[in-house]
């Protein structure tokens, strides 16, 4: 495990150096956290020992200093959106996770909006018969019809385990064209999957007093199936 790390960090070490010694732009390390996942300091002091090494080497005299500078604050920058990324993102459906939707919590609170509660029926089950990577790949597909089901301007949270929340701000959907809408969708199809959906609107200034009432309100659709 620690050979492992070790290799990681050496890569990463290198990525960074080639980064500061090429015309590359940041963005190209954004594959990076996959590779060298640890956190946003551990990543802040390696970059910062790179430029050290190469403002004190020969290196530097190849370079402008000031150049140099604004290529550490830009490969900052990417750090920064990249942990965000890390810290608001599901890893498993690439979705919005609940501490995106806690940060939201303030703004949401003084907003009218729709949401809509999912929960994926029976996942126990098809974990049991099936094996956990087959219900991952339930879960992915469904955030998959979820997506294709809603507008760019809907937000779509992975709120954790098979349930999902997503908030529309603007109009509304009927429930039972909503349900229809993402049963139709062919990338849950071989899956044969059922789910179950609570809706409420935020009139009372409390986001997470309405994530309860759609619970509740899936939950007791669930109990009717």
């Amino acid at each position: 495990m620690s050979n492992d790390f070790e290799i990681k960090k050496k890569i990463f070490c290198h990525e960074v150096k080639e980064f500061f010694i090429s015309g590359r732009k940041a963005s190209y390390l954004d594959n990076i956290p996959a590779l060298f996942n640890e956190g946003i300091i551990s990543k802040f002091n390696i970059v910062t020992d790179v430029l050290k090494d190469l403002i004190a080497s020969h290196i530097a005299e190849k370079e402008d200093f000031q150049v140099l500078i604004e290529r550490y604050l830009e490969l900052l920058s990417v750090l920064v959106r990249m942990e965000h990324h890390v810290c608001y993102t599901d890893h498993l459906t690439g979705m919005f996770n609940f501490n995106y939707l806690k940060t939201l919590e303030n703004e949401l609170n003084h907003k009218e909006f729709s949401l809509y509660f999912f929960d994926i029926d029976n996942m126990k089950l098809a974990n049991d018969k099936f094996g956990h990577e087959y219900g991952n790949e339930m879960i992915v597909n469904f955030a998959k019809a979820l997506k294709q089901s809603f507008r760019l301007t809907d937000l779509i949270f992975r709120y954790g385990g098979d349930e999902f929340i997503v908030i529309i701000l603007r109009d509304d959907i009927e429930i039972e064209d909503m349900i229809s809408r993402v049963q139709n969708q062919t990338c849950i199809e071989k899956y044969q999957m059922s789910f179950s959906v609570g809706h409420h609107l935020n009139t009372n200034a409390s986001l997470f007093d309405t994530i309860h009432q759609a619970d509740s309100m899936m939950y007791e659709r669930k109990k009717n199936k």
